[in-house]
C-alpha cells in the first residue's frame, strides 16, 4: 500500500487490513507506519533552484592552474585565474595573475567587469583562500 502511496493516512491503511482479516489495535499499525513509512517517501529535495535579474550578481574565483605557467626564457611561475561569471546571462571573463595580493586580485576583478560590459549590484567572491588574502 506504501508503495503505491507512501502518504496513505494510517486510518485509510487499517480500514484497508481490516477488510482483510486484521483485528490488531490502532497503535500496532500506527508504531510500524511510523517505522516503515520513511523507506517509501521520495528522497528530501536536495537542491534549491535560484533565480537572478540582469545586472543584480556577478561571482568571482579564483582558479589555480595544475601546472606552471610558462612566461618565457624557460621559466615557469605559479599562476592563478580571476573568473567572474554573470548567473543570470552565465556570461564569463578570466584573467592571469601571479600574485594572490589584493591589489592584484582586485585590478582583475576591474578587468574581467570590463570584459563582461557592466558593474553588477552585487560582486560575490566564491573561493575561501583568496578571501583571507583580501
Amino acid at each position: 500500500m506504501l508503495r503505491e502511496d507512501p502518504r496513505l493516512p494510517g486510518k485509510r491503511v487499517r480500514e484497508l487490513l481490516e477488510e482483510q482479516g486484521y483485528a490488531g489495535g490502532k497503535t500496532i499499525v500506527d508504531d510500524y507506519l511510523r517505522e516503515v513509512r520513511p523507506l517509501f517517501l521520495p528522497r528530501p529535495r536536495t537542491f534549491q533552484r535560484t533565480s537572478y535579474r540582469p545586472g543584480a550578481l556577478c561571482q568571482f574565483d579564483l582558479w589555480e592552474p595544475s601546472r606552471e605557467i610558462p612566461v618565457g626564457a624557460g621559466q615557469t611561475r605559479r599562476g592563478y585565474v580571476v573568473v567572474g561569471c554573470l548567473p543570470y546571462s552565465r556570461a564569463g571573463a578570466a584573467t592571469l595573475v601571479f600574485s594572490k595580493e589584493a591589489p592584484d586580485l582586485l585590478y582583475e576583478i576591474g578587468r574581467c567587469l570590463a570584459r563582461l560590459g557592466g558593474l553588477p549590484e552585487t560582486l560575490v567572491w566564491d573561493s575561501l583562500h583568496a578571501q583571507r588574502s583580501l
